[in-house]
């Protein structure tokens, strides 16, 4: 998609150490820019003992997919100029 933001990110596709013989790669975005200008969030993530130990008596516990819930994560409108990114 093309995109007329004044924003751009490097992006690139770096090899996965794999098994078979097909590579696999993982997909990068260098935010490093971007993160030097970002405010930083005051409430900082809970540590694994704060949060196991609200597990306790629980009776179903499920496992989220991380990975491609990632990619479902929405951007709010004004925030996705500076969020762009160019591949070659």
């Amino acid at each position: 998609m093309e995109s007329k933001s004044a924003c751009s990110a490097p992006a690139i596709l770096v090899p996965k150490k794999s098994l078979g013989s097909r590579p696999k790669y993982t997909f990068y975005v260098d935010f490093r820019a971007l993160n030097a200008v970002t405010k930083l969030d005051p409430y900082p993530l809970p540590t694994l003992e704060g949060t196991t130990s609200t597990l306790h008596g629980s009776k179903y516990i499920t496992v989220l997919d991380c990975y491609s819930g990632f990619w479902q994560v929405s951007i709010k409108n004004e925030h996705r100029v500076p969020t762009g990114f160019s591949v070659h």
